[in-house]
């Protein structure tokens, strides 16, 4: 078989990848105990053991190999070697697929391994204390957040690079559960990452630890964007859709920005306008606060959301607070023209966890929650029928036992991102009652939910749940005290 004198080159270092790791590579060897001394790059990771370190200049290592095996000596060192290899395989098509076929690297089997924890890699720096922490933001097209030393320097990547504002680095900040003075917890290290790579306009977070001294350690927050400006389209047909536009992260600040315009040929105020506003993490309290509008195709809304969730294990409060208004009109089978409509829909939400096992994550939460349809204007309609413009209100209370933890991994639910699935279980009771211009009527519902790795059978995940309203009273024409 001819190959082409273009592919040779790049197809030699490909096949040469066999015989690399079963030899011993050529480095200096400068003590006499036969230290083996490495030349690492700037923005290199290197594993040893349960060590994990990042180097920021480049450097010179000296590893004793009485204490390191050889295997892992080349295994570690080798990591830098299959991505420039990778890299260099990958501009051409041919060796593309052959280098596909063929190698795999050691990271990328590692990073698949789903029985890893999320705080593994911490445990064995608990307690020390925290030195300092150095923030990076790497580019969002041509980078590896595996190892921040790797850039692809296609002109592609650069040009869509220039379109895009990295996240401020004080936005990072204002997400960090730790700084510097305060003592490691992998709990918490753990719980931060996963933080971040929640977050909308983060693609990819690592945490990591590098140690200074025997009692001090550093911190590198390593982040990777997602491309945050978009556009999309819901097709309705060929005369109605809705055209949207967003940005999900402006000049970097971790806001949200979009603007929706539906349109419908069949009505006459079309096409309409929309738009959103979500601001992340005020004032580091974790709350979101997100304020919208529409007006057009016979509705006009508005409202605002606060939301605040359990952030990490030791988070005490979450709660939430949902306030819109609308005018519109509906379609009634028993009326021949659609009739106005004006509603004030408010939901409120309190929950409290007390954590009372650190080590299995196990807590009990409490809440409670109160929700008021309001509806000021609205056509005649029977008590079993249009349920959504009946007044309402609904009180609620809930318990939960939750034992929940995260495995770090990947290729579970998307691709080529770190993804973090939550092992354990959880167990909740809710129960109400709703007093309604029709009606009053209990509610009860519970729900149970559990995920765990297993070594055959891998990641399984169960949810169920049953709820329903009872022993629902019919009422008279007078008011109920509860009504609005």
């Amino acid at each position: 078989m001819h190959i082409s004198r273009r592919y040779y080159r790049t197809l030699r270092l490909v096949c040469f990848s066999f015989i690399f790791p079963l030899c011993t590579p050529a480095i200096s060897q400068f003590s006499p105990e036969h230290d083996t001394v490495l030349r690492v790059d700037p923005g290199t990771f290197i594993k040893i053991r349960d060590s994990l370190s990042f180097f920021l200049n480049d450097t010179l290592i000296r590893i004793p190999t009485s204490i390191i095996p050889a295997s892992n000596i080349r295994q570690d060192k080798t990591v830098i070697y299959y991505d420039s290899l990778r890299e260099k395989a990958s501009r051409k098509q041919l060796t593309k697929k052959l280098y596909d076929l063929v190698v795999v690297s050691p990271h990328s089997v590692e990073s698949k391994n789903i029985s890893s924890k999320s705080d593994e890699g911490y445990i064995s720096y608990s307690g020390q204390k925290i030195r300092n922490i150095k923030y990076i933001t790497l580019d969002v097209f041509g980078t590896n957040i595996d190892n921040p030393a790797a850039y692809s320097t296609k002109p592609a990547n650069n040009i869509l690079n220039r379109t895009h504002v990295n996240t401020n680095e004080k936005i990072i900040k204002k997400n960090m559960l730790v700084s510097p003075g305060d003592t490691v917890s992998p709990l918490t290290l753990s719980d931060n990452e996963r933080i971040l790579r929640e977050l909308p306009f983060i693609h990819d977070a690592r945490i990591i630890v590098v140690p200074a001294s025997e009692e001090e350690v550093d911190l590198l927050v390593v982040t990777k964007d997602v491309y945050s400006l978009g556009a999309g389209y819901d097709y309705g047909g060929l005369k109605k859709g809705a055209l949207s536009v967003f940005e999900k992260n402006i000049i970097g600040s971790g806001h949200e920005f979009g603007i929706k315009i539906p349109f419908n040929s069949d009505l006459p105020d079309s096409p309409g306008i929309g738009g959103h506003y979500t601001a992340i993490n005020i004032f580091r309290s974790f709350i979101n606060t997100t304020v919208d509008y529409q007006y057009g195709l016979g509705i006009t809304s508005y409202g605002i959301s606060l939301n605040r969730s359990f952030v990490s294990a030791f988070t005490k409060y979450a709660g939430g607070v949902l306030v819109r208004q609308t005018f519109t009109s509906t379609s009634l089978d028993t009326l021949p023209q659609p009739a106005p409509l004006k509603y004030n829909l408010q939901d409120y939400w309190l929950a409290r966890s007390f954590l009372f096992n650190r080590e299995s994550v196990s807590r009990i939460i409490i809440g409670a929650r109160y929700l008021n349809n309001n509806v000021f204007k609205k056509p005649d309609i029977l008590p079993k029928t249009y349920y959504s413009l009946q007044r309402y209100q609904l009180y609620l209370a809930s318990a939960a036992l939750s034992v929940q933890k995260y495995y770090k991994t990947n290729l579970i639910y998307g691709y080529g991102r770190t993804e973090d699935i939550p092992y354990g279980g959880l167990l909740r009771f809710t129960a109400g009652r709703e007093f309604n211009e029709f009606k009053i009527r209990n509610y009860f519902g519970a729900d149970i939910s559990f995920g765990k790795s297993f070594p055959v059978l891998g990641y399984l995940y169960s949810s169920v749940t049953a709820a329903s309203f009872f022993n629902g009273s019919q009422r008279g024409g007078g008011r109920c005290p509860a009504d609005p």
